[in-house]
């Protein structure tokens, strides 16, 4: 524990104000107790919103619908999702690969969404083909997952499904936001 708390100083020490590494260098215990909204500022998420930029999305060039970002997407509810993230001020990225978290898992989350005042991650996979059975095992897997690496439903990963005859609501997409995001 003395070596993560040195580790910590040291990033403390050179001006380091990313949450997640000076909290990844901190001993678990002690992390309950830092109030990590007092280093969610402008400069922190300005910086998000620059790697967002940068960061287009290679796969999605194709994809036949398109966000109020000009971002090309797989279907009208991520387009929702998507819209109302924006609408909120949450910087969020559309199917950026998880490739900092190590495993034998390749996920592609639908959205990874920073909640600026607490500056958690948050992982949101909209499962919109619920009544083909291909798609729901697919789905099942993706869960799966995401809970072999540690993101699990009402933690860090938000879940939406529909399918043709119970299609996403937009007020349900809007309490998603507000309970988690904001």
């Amino acid at each position: 524990e003395r070596v993560r708390l040195e580790k910590c100083r040291k990033y403390l020490d050179r001006g380091e104000s990313s949450v997640r590494t000076v909290l990844a260098a901190m001993p678990q215990p002690l992390q309950m107790f830092v109030d990590t909204e007092i280093w969610m500022n402008e400069g922190e998420i300005g910086r998000w919103k620059e790697q967002r930029v940068r960061e287009k999305n290679p796969w999605a060039a194709n994809e036949a619908f398109t966000s109020a970002n000009g971002e090309r997407m797989r279907s009208k509810s991520e387009v929702l999702i998507a819209d109302a993230l924006r609408r909120e001020g949450i910087p969020y990225f559309y199917e950026k690969p998880l490739d900092d978290l190590t495993g034998p898992y390749s996920i592609l989350p639908d959205f990874t969404c920073l909640n600026t005042r607490t500056g958690k991650v948050y992982y949101w996979e909209h499962c919109g083909l619920m009544e083909n059975p291909d798609y729901c095992n697919a789905a099942l897997n993706r869960i799966q997952n995401y809970a072999a690496l540690g993101i699990v439903a009402g933690g860090e990963l938000i879940l939406t499904f529909e399918s043709s005859r119970s299609p996403l609501r937009t007020h349900y997409i809007q309490d998603l936001i507000e309970r988690f995001l904001k």
